[in-house]
């Protein structure tokens, strides 16, 4: 059973999934992102969103700004066309 079928309660019991591989440093950038950003822009645009940025909340801004582009011009990554769906961005400068 994967994670996410536990997570929506395919599953009684959830075991958390630690990875203690991964060491964040010192400016660091934390990224969590909902399909509906993720379906839509490309990684070079998410990571250069982020480190345009000064600032979370810039590169959320930034996030915004790019989606509205792209829904503009109904274009993503999901067979060429904009995927309407919730778009949500989380992140964390460190």
């Amino acid at each position: 059973m994967s994670h996410v079928q536990a997570a929506v309660g395919l599953n009684q019991s959830l075991e958390p999934h630690v990875n203690d591989k991964v060491r964040l440093e010192p400016y660091d950038r934390l990224v969590l992102l909902t399909d509906g950003v993720s379906d839509n822009l490309t990684s070079e645009e998410i990571a250069g969103a982020v480190s345009s940025a000064s600032t979370p909340k810039m590169a959320v801004n930034n996030f915004g700004r790019l989606l509205a582009e792209k829904q503009a011009k109904n274009v993503g990554l999901r067979e060429g066309r904009f995927k309407v769906d919730y778009a949500t961005a989380i992140v964390r400068f460190l």
